[in-house]
């Protein structure tokens, strides 16, 4: 027979669990903090020059887009740690197109004003 456990030896067990969920915590934070400090850079980004009078409502766009995305993966990842949020090559892209976009209608006759 197994001697019973001690009450110091579990609390010598619990003690490694807390200090791992305190630190996971914290790691949880600070991508989070990350990540959303770089979708509202990046949107701020995207809806810049002729679009700046979109931004209000892009950016808000971008931390939705960037919460439901680490959702998505958090939840159907395969992986036990895995983090994804917005990605600043693709944002680059973006900013071109939209630039372009932008451009385009205004060349064609749309108008600056605000239609919403």
């Amino acid at each position: 027979m197994k001697p019973a456990a001690t009450h110091r030896t579990v609390l010598a067990r619990a003690m490694p669990r807390a200090a791992a969920l305190v630190g996971n915590i914290t790691a949880g934070t600070v991508s989070t903090l990350m990540m959303l400090c770089y979708a509202m850079s990046l949107g701020t980004l995207i809806f810049s020059a002729d679009l700046a009078r979109y931004a209000e409502l892009g950016v808000p766009t971008a931390l939705v887009s960037c919460i439901v995305t680490a959702f998505v993966i958090a939840l159907t990842s395969s992986m036990r740690m895995n983090i994804g949020g917005p990605d600043s090559n693709v944002t680059a892209f973006l900013v071109g197109v939209a630039a372009g976009v932008a451009s385009s209608v205004r060349a064609n006759g749309g108008s600056r004003r605000k239609s919403c």
